[in-house]
């Protein structure tokens, strides 16, 4: 969380954002084959006006919430 929201290195930015986009989109892929009753599950599952969110839109919500999150904690 702190290289994403405070390093000032453009590059490791971007090597931290990555690395927490590809692990939730492996952490969608298990959520996929074995569905449980967590917040990922329901983004993949979720519909909006009767479609499925889309994989970009899906993981893109889940990163913001993951990111969220974790800089809520950091800073209590």
């Amino acid at each position: 969380a702190d290289a994403i929201a405070q390093s000032p290195d453009p590059a490791l930015v971007h090597d931290a954002r990555m690395g927490l986009m590809g692990y939730i989109e492996r952490q969608m892929e298990l959520r996929r084959a074995h569905p449980t009753d967590d917040l990922l599950s329901k983004i993949l599952h979720a519909r909006i006006q009767g479609e499925p969110i889309d994989e970009r839109k899906a993981v893109g919500m889940a990163t913001l919430a993951l990111s969220g999150g974790l800089d809520t904690v950091k800073n209590m």
